[in-house]
């Protein structure tokens, strides 16, 4: 059963323990394309993002809701697509 317990500022629950689908897998990627979090921070923010560490950390641990344009944005500066999440999640 997933939690519909309102989030501050958003209308979302989470789902299982987390407010997000992808955030782990979003930091695998990251790792694995050898990219720290203050370098996508720079290049989110390049893109017109105004992100900080914070964000990014709470979207991988699943503490934060990512809305799709956030995921794409991600996606494209770890070079992977959409494809390359796992449906069902993990």
């Amino acid at each position: 059963m997933v939690d519909i317990t309102p989030v501050p500022g958003r209308k979302s629950g989470k789902i299982g323990k987390s407010r997000n689908t992808y955030g782990q897998e979003l930091r695998v990627l990251r790792e694995s394309r050898g990219i720290t979090i203050q370098i996508l921070i720079a290049r989110l923010q390049l893109r017109g993002w105004d992100v900080g560490e914070d964000t990014i950390s709470n979207i991988e641990m699943g503490r934060r809701i990512i809305s799709d344009t956030e995921l794409t944005l991600i996606l494209a500066e770890l070079g992977g697509k959409l494809s390359d999440l796992s449906w069902p999640p993990k």
